[in-house]
C-alpha cells in the first residue's frame, strides 16, 4: 500500500531525521490515503474515528504545505506547486490559517514547541518575504517559493 515507507521512516536514524524526503513522504497525500482506505477496510476500531480523522487531516495539511513552498515551475500539474502570485490570495490564505492550525496545538515536551515555533516563525518570514517583494519590485507578479530551499 505505501512501497516507500520503510523502517527508517518511523524509527529514523539521527542523520535520517534531517532529511526533508522523509517527512515529505511520511505526511504525504497517499500516506493520508493509506490510513483512510485502512480505517475503512476496519483495520481501526470505531472509537477511534476522531483520533483517525484528525490525523487523515494533519497529514494532508502538511502535503499541501510542502507543495506550496516548493513551487520550482510554472506550470506543474499540482496546482498546489505553482507559483506563489501577488494578486491570488488562496496560498497566502492557506499559510495563514495552517499558522494559526499549528498555534491550536498544545504539547508537553519542550523541544516539539520549539520545532512547531521555528516552522511558524519559516511560515511567517514566507509571507514577510513575499510581501516585501511584491510591494518592492512592482514588476514581479510571482515567487516560486522552491527557489528558497535546498531539499
Amino acid at each position: 500500500m505505501l512501497p516507500k515507507l520503510k523502517d527508517s521512516h518511523l524509527y529514523p536514524s539521527l542523520f535520517e531525521r534531517m532529511k526533508v524526503s522523509r517527512a515529505a513522504q511520511v505526511l504525504s497525500h497517499s500516506m493520508a490515503a493509506a490510513i483512510e482506505h485502512m480505517f475503512e477496510d476496519g483495520f481501526f476500531n470505531e472509537s477511534l474515528l476522531p483520533k483517525v480523522s484528525g490525523t487523515i487531516h494533519f497529514v494532508k495539511q502538511f502535503n499541501k504545505l510542502f507543495d506550496v513552498l516548493n513551487s520550482k515551475n510554472m506550470h506543474d500539474r499540482n496546482p498546489n506547486k505553482r507559483p506563489f502570485y501577488r494578486n491570488n490570495t488562496d496560498k497566502r490564505d492557506f499559510i495563514v490559517e495552517f499558522i494559526e492550525y499549528l498555534e491550536s496545538f498544545r504539547f508537553d515536551k519542550q523541544n516539539i514547541n520549539k520545532c512547531v515555533n521555528g516552522l511558524i516563525l519559516t511560515l511567517r518570514s514566507f509571507l514577510d518575504i513575499s510581501t516585501h517583494f511584491f510591494n518592492k519590485y512592482h514588476d514581479i507578479n510571482f515567487i516560486l517559493f522552491g527557489k528558497f530551499n535546498q531539499d
